[in-house]
């Protein structure tokens, strides 16, 4: 009986062993700064266990790097602790590592390779001897293009030069009216008047905040607090940010109660043309430059050329970017229009970013600016907003953001055939990726089991 339960023992402690990454994939992503404190080396026959103490969870990236061969491995939030010192790396792959903190606040940690070797990475909570650890196998005698009944893993041909080019995407959040200007003026709720300027950068805070959680997206607010900011100052403080995305977010009001619904508004074509005319008439060099050209050198008749392809380019991406909000705002709220407006409001006037100005709702009507003063509608405008902003970007990315690089990666996914002997772990440990990524690329669980014959999609590590 105790020799039964000795064993019982062992399987409980080798399952939570095994599910522990799954288990720390699966938990809520890092929010809080991590440091790393020291990294420890275990190198074996056939493979060398790299271990990075770690003050706190983090969120990583792990990149392979060919010509020479390279792992790369990016920290969110993250910081290196000047007590650590260069390991030795007897006996191992590596032949040296790097370390550069960037101003996105990233840690990068390169290790140069002795030859192109499958990496695993994942993270450990802590346990009764260590603390949080972030882990990186490295298989001695598994390269990523030698691997035998496979379709192997053509990395990527990538310079640490252009993983720096992968920038976010900009989103200029503009919260309407502040200050001295309150905006709509709706009913007292619980005593209080409720304020447009209130209620609308309550959603610009809740969008931020969404927006900051979701990588390759970097979202900045015009205002930040109830204070007031020129029209053409806020459009002018998107373009210094070097926005990609201008959105504005307001509430409707009419003079009678009745009309209610949020709608979508992007530039008429009217107030597109009086703009073209305005910045062609301009001479302040500064303020003339059209996506980091500046016209006031240009011939008259190239200067035109160049503010309308900006023009049309930023009004394409406005009409495609409003049409997806408006769906999904559709989703949590009436719509007083179930097709995008055009108006010529001097916020949606930038040549060289997409704008777009979203009504929320009417605070005039009592209904609805109940609605609008509660917390949980906010958070629902202001995720509709979000979700299109991601959808939208992820179909039509922007040349060498972090979202281009993720679909592209995408697009790079090989198919491996299932061969006697395999299983999933083996799998995701040949091509250097995660045993949940795996399970998720191929919508499979922890109880999946596979086939000889079966198709695995193999996603990008």
């Amino acid at each position: 009986m105790m020799e039964k339960r000795g064993i019982s023992i062992l399987l409980l402690r080798l399952i939570m062993i095994l599910l522990a990454p799954i288990w720390v994939a699966l938990s809520s992503p890092c929010v809080n700064s991590a440091e790393v404190r020291n990294i420890r080396i275990w190198p074996a026959p056939d493979h060398t266990r790299v271990v990075f103490d770690i003050s706190a969870p983090v969120q990583y990236q792990l990149i392979t790097l060919t010509n020479p061969p390279r792992i790369v491995l990016d920290l969110q939030a993250s910081t290196l602790s000047t007590a650590v010192k260069n390991p030795v790396f007897t006996s191992s792959p590596i032949k040296a590592l790097r370390s550069s903190q960037r101003p996105d606040d990233k840690l990068r940690l390169v290790m140069d390779l002795q030859k192109s070797t499958a990496a695993h990475v994942f993270t450990l909570p802590p346990n009764a001897t260590y603390g949080h650890r972030l882990v990186l196998d490295l298989d001695h005698h598994t390269s990523v293009v030698d691997l035998e009944n496979a379709v192997p893993y053509q990395p990527q041909d990538l310079s640490l030069d252009l993983l720096d080019s992968q920038r976010d995407i900009v989103i200029a959040i503009d919260a309407g009216h502040g200050g001295e200007d309150p905006g709509a003026v709706g009913p007292k709720i619980q005593g209080r008047q409720l304020h447009e300027k209130q209620v609308v950068l309550a959603m610009a805070k809740y969008l931020r905040a969404m927006l900051t959680t979701e990588p390759g997206f970097s979202p900045v607010l015009i205002r930040e607090g109830d204070y007031y900011v020129k029209l053409r100052k806020r459009t002018s403080k998107a373009r210094q940010l070097k926005a990609d995305v201008f959105i504005s977010l307001h509430a409707d009001a009419f003079r009678t109660t009745e009309p209610r619904g949020a709608s979508v508004w992007t530039l008429s074509q009217q107030g597109a043309t009086s703009e073209m005319g305005r910045w062609l008439a301009r001479n302040e060099n500064d303020a003339d430059l059209i996506g980091g050209v500046s016209l006031d050198d240009k011939e008259p008749n190239l200067a035109k050329t160049l503010l309308d392809l900006s023009m049309t380019s930023s009004q394409t991406t406005s009409q495609g970017l409003a049409t997806m909000v408006l769906q999904q705002v559709g989703k949590v709220t009436r719509l007083h229009s179930k097709n995008v407006q055009q108006a010529g409001f001097a916020v949606l006037k930038s040549p060289d970013i997409a704008s777009i100005l979203v009504e929320t709702g009417f605070i005039s009507n009592p209904t609805e600016a109940r609605l609008l003063s509660q917390n949980s509608h906010q958070k629902k405008i202001a995720n509709a907003i979000f979700q299109a902003i991601k959808a939208y970007f992820y179909q039509h990315p922007i040349d060498n953001t972090y979202v281009a690089s993720v679909v592209q990666a995408q697009l790079n996914q090989k198919v491996y055939r299932v061969v006697s002997g395999d299983t999933l772990s083996n799998i995701a440990r040949r091509y250097g990726i995660s045993l949940k990524r795996l399970q998720q690329v191929n919508t499979l669980s922890s109880k999946s089991t596979i086939k000889v014959g079966q198709n695995l999609t193999i996603p990008a590590s």
